[in-house]
């Protein structure tokens, strides 16, 4: 997936929820947009989970973005 599609959610005004996907089946929820950090390089995604957790994944990993609205895939 292309790192610039996350950003044009993160991005969007107004913001809305969304769920990234990862390729070991993970779903990640992003309910503000202050919750996610891309690395300058974009190699990385720092993603919160709640207000002290964080997720660390690498952007070759994700596989999808969607709204919170959306079902989620098998």
């Amino acid at each position: 997936m292309n790192i610039d599609v996350l950003i044009s959610f993160i991005n969007a005004t107004p913001f809305e929820p969304f769920r990234v996907g990862i390729s070991d089946g993970k779903e990640l929820e992003v309910r503000h947009p202050d919750y996610l950090i891309i690395s300058p390089g974009k190699g990385h995604v720092m993603i919160y989970t709640s207000p002290e957790r964080f997720q660390m994944v690498d952007s070759k990993h994700i596989t999808r973005v969607e709204p919170l609205g959306t079902a989620t895939h098998p």
